[in-house]
């Protein structure tokens, strides 16, 4: 067994063992609870609850509305409503915004706290997590097309130099 499928066989004992053990009852009085990132993450963890949570339109409109009402990014063009492939697929903007809360881009420090994991303080950006740094960095300046084309040709001309040059100096030994 490989430490992938060992970390996975552990959390999905983990999940076995807390939440579904729970009672339905209480699984139903939690789930409403959920906003709709949270539910759609719970709905994809076990086939018992992908039959049990509906992500529907209501809840996708409601948690876009909590979003404009706290100040926090929500998508400014429209949005398909009608799948969570379609409302959460593609390069668009709710993809974004989610990618952004999952890695807690959008929490602050101090009195607000954690969007995320809210009434808690997770520092957010302006905590100084290296981690989001390093990632932000990559992301805009080396994970752009432009750049590995760059590198890629760079790569491409000290090969040549490095090829010519090793070229020269057989040619010149032979000379002499």
């Amino acid at each position: 067994m490989s430490a992938a499928q060992s970390s996975k066989a552990i959390s999905s004992t983990r999940l076995q063992s807390s939440i579904l053990s729970l009672p339905l009852e209480l699984q139903l009085h939690i789930i409403p609870s959920l906003s709709y990132p949270d539910a759609l993450a719970l709905k994809h963890t076990h086939p018992h609850f992908y039959n049990l949570i509906d992500t529907n339109v209501r809840l996708k409109v409601a948690w876009l509305l909590e979003r404009k009402e706290r100040g926090l990014d929500w998508p400014q063009k429209m949005c398909a409503m009608k799948t969570d492939a379609a409302f959460c697929g593609g390069h668009g903007e709710v993809r974004t915004i989610m990618a952004r809360r999952r890695a807690h881009g959008e929490c602050l420090s101090g009195e607000r706290g954690c969007e995320v994991v809210l009434g808690s303080t997770c520092g957010g950006a302006k905590a100084g997590n290296h981690r989001r740094v390093v990632q932000n960095f990559w992301n805009s300046k080396i994970g752009s097309s432009t750049t590995w084309l760059t590198v890629w040709v760079f790569g491409l001309l000290i090969t040549s130099f490095v090829v010519n040059l090793h070229f020269v100096a057989r040619c010149y030994t032979c000379v002499e």
